[in-house]
């Protein structure tokens, strides 16, 4: 005779508030976000995600510290070097791409390499609502990284404004907009790609090495053949996909661009061009995701 024992395992239905499908996307958006920047993971997984935004942040802090020490010798509205948001672009822009580079694959890789997107597949969650919901959160920390570093240098400057700082906040107003502008542009130039290879790639470093070789990569043969004289070669600046967003920021900040001067392109074919990218990415993504979800 077999005998048998009953366990009493806890299991009881949900009695709280029932969320839906926005309600799953935007928990997958908060994880999405939690596991970029090593929330509730060792502290080595926070290192560099922190510390490139840390990096991100000290020019601006730095700047703001020697204008406050050295105010009267400082004109705060032509001085270039402390009153550029373009300019901080420049400062900026590698330590983006490599914030992206190794944020997207932690967002998309261990759901696949972890056998978790059934679990996803039983709730009211699509592949487009997925993606949407994982693309938001890199879109969400990557604007963060791009803009936050922007406002403590606008906010710093202002605070030291003769006219005060709501006065010079409202005239720097138009700035702000332009920065924000700007950082959608490499949000295209550099979060489009990645999210691409991470949506392929198996390992997580693989994918961020793929991302930080293979874009300078590109930027480099778009150079080499705007200098040819091959059939098309004045439309080769577009295939420089990571340099886009810098002529998106000089587009929206009225600035000149030497490479798409010198082939005759107007630099507004440049959000153009990251639009185009943006959408062939999508369907991709997609049609590879519905095969998963």
């Amino acid at each position: 005779m077999t005998t048998g024992q009953i366990y009493d395992l806890g299991y009881a239905p949900h009695e709280g508030e029932r969320l839906g499908r926005s309600g799953a996307m935007r928990a997958i958006t908060k994880d999405g976000i939690k596991r970029a920047l090593g929330i509730g993971r060792k502290a080595r997984s926070k290192l560099m995600p922190m510390g490139l935004i840390l990096a991100a942040m000290a020019p601006a802090i730095v700047l703001v510290g020697i204008a406050f020490v050295f105010k009267s010798e400082f004109d705060l509205e032509a001085g270039d070097l402390l009153g550029s948001p373009a300019t901080y672009f420049d400062l900026i822009a590698t330590l983006a791409l490599l914030f992206i580079a190794l944020a997207a694959p932690a967002v998309m890789i261990p759901d696949r390499r972890d056998n978790v997107l059934a679990v996803y597949s039983s709730r009211p969650v699509s592949a487009a609502d997925y993606l949407i919901a994982r693309g938001g959160s890199l879109a969400i920390l990557m604007l963060a990284f791009l803009v936050l570093p922007q406002l403590v240098l606008l906010v710093g400057l202002a605070a030291l404004d003769p006219s005060g700082l709501f006065s010079a906040m409202v005239s720097d107003s138009g700035e702000v907009l332009r920065v924000f502008a700007a950082s959608i542009g490499y949000v295209g130039a550099f979060g489009v790609p990645a999210f691409l290879v991470a949506s392929f790639a198996k390992r997580i470093g693989m994918a961020a090495g793929m991302t930080i070789i293979g874009l300078p990569l590109l930027d480099g043969i778009a150079e080499a053949l705007s200098q040819s004289n091959l059939p098309g070669s004045s439309l080769a600046p577009l295939l420089g996909v990571a340099t886009l967003g810098g002529a998106v920021r000089d587009w929206v900040f009225g600035r000149s661009n030497a490479t798409f001067s010198q082939a005759g392109l107007p630099l507004w074919t440049a959000a153009a061009a990251l639009v185009v990218v943006a959408v062939i990415v999508a369907a991709v993504v997609l049609r590879r995701y519905r095969r998963e979800l």
